[in-house]
């Protein structure tokens, strides 16, 4: 790739990439975004999941570039006792787990939603673009 003419380089790392003006920086993704994942209450506890209705996913859900709806819903307690952080819309999410269909797809979340263990999100700060993260 030709940058325009700095000082010095050092090299990147990735041969795609070549060599990078050494005062460039890679902040960690934490700096910029809020990373995280949920958890799977136990399905015996009908407590979490009769009647619920908060959105729960799974790494299922990532098959899509864009997830609107939920097709299963976990309850206000659920939520609360079992690790379950709402994500809010425009997030992240990438899949951490699968059958090889969606192990490490990601997609845009456009709804309020709680998530499992098998999924991270990525909740950008101003500044980041989630459209452009989920590309990535």
């Amino acid at each position: 790739m030709n940058w325009p003419p700095y000082r010095e380089y050092v090299d990147s790392g990735e041969d795609w990439l070549g060599s990078l003006p050494t005062h460039w920086q890679a902040p960690q993704m934490g700096m910029h975004a809020r990373v995280g994942n949920g958890s799977t209450p136990l399905r015996d506890n009908t407590d979490y999941w009769a009647d619920g209705t908060i959105p729960w996913l799974n790494s299922s859900n990532v098959q899509y570039e864009q997830i609107f709806q939920a097709d299963q819903f976990v309850t206000e307690q659920a939520r609360t006792e079992c690790h379950l952080p709402l994500v809010v819309p425009n997030s992240v999410l990438v899949a951490l787990t699968g059958e090889g269909k969606t192990r490490g797809k990601a997609a845009l979340l456009r709804f309020p939603a709680a998530v499992s263990q098998h999924l991270a999100y990525i909740t950008p700060s101003s500044g980041l673009f989630a459209d452009y993260l989920r590309s990535c």
